[in-house]
């Protein structure tokens, strides 16, 4: 019986954790690589707050470069006002002494939205680490019976059926954690190339 062609498991982590929403000064090289980096153009605050609550409605992780841009967008509109309030605040004072920009309301609500945007990214992503633990001890668990296999003393043509199974199993389970792949990959590989061996042996 020929062997399978077997090809490992590849997986992503993130682990970021949610950032304290604070006003940022954003200069206009940031705005600019951010803009750059992303095919989104937004024309008001109130737009770049529309979608951020879409963001929050959909079932979906954010990625932390949307929310990067969405920021870094808003952020600009903000700067931009406050400097013409400043300009303005001088025109009449003869200087800048005193000059405080007060946040808008949209500005407020912006901080609220864009909080409760990163911990819903940051509690998908500790949900998606605790899957793949779970997956990695269930793929742990079918080496583990694959081993058994190759180690015991049963008839190993009588095992056939549930070592194809076991591989339908494993190619089912979904992401394990980043670290873990290349160690977990080999030892699956070598048990199943131990089986094949042992099935060519016994034919």
């Amino acid at each position: 019986m020929a062997e399978e062609s077997l090809n490992p498991q590849q997986s992503n982590t993130e682990i970021v954790s949610s950032e304290e929403v604070n006003t940022p000064t954003v200069s206009t090289e940031e705005t600019a690589d951010t803009e750059k980096n992303n095919t989104v153009y937004y024309t008001s605050k109130e737009e770049i707050i529309t979608r951020i609550q879409e963001l929050l409605q959909n079932d979906s992780c954010p990625e932390r470069s949307d929310i990067e841009h969405l920021k870094q967008a808003f952020y600009k509109f903000v700067n931009d006002e406050a400097e013409k309030s400043r300009e303005t605040y001088v025109e009449e004072h003869g200087n800048d002494e005193g000059f405080l920009p007060v946040p808008s309301p949209e500005e407020i609500q912006f901080k609220e939205l864009l909080k409760t945007l990163k911990e819903k990214r940051s509690a998908f992503l500790e949900k998606s680490e605790k899957e793949k633990e779970e997956n990695l001890a269930k793929k742990e668990a079918i080496i583990e019976k694959i081993k058994a296999m190759v180690e015991g003393t049963g008839d190993v043509n009588k095992n056939y059926n549930e070592f194809k199974e076991l591989q339908t199993e494993w190619n089912e389970i979904k992401s394990v954690p980043a670290s873990k792949v290349n160690e977990l990959w080999k030892n699956y590989q070598f048990y199943v190339e131990q089986f094949y061996d042992l099935l060519k042996i016994n034919k």
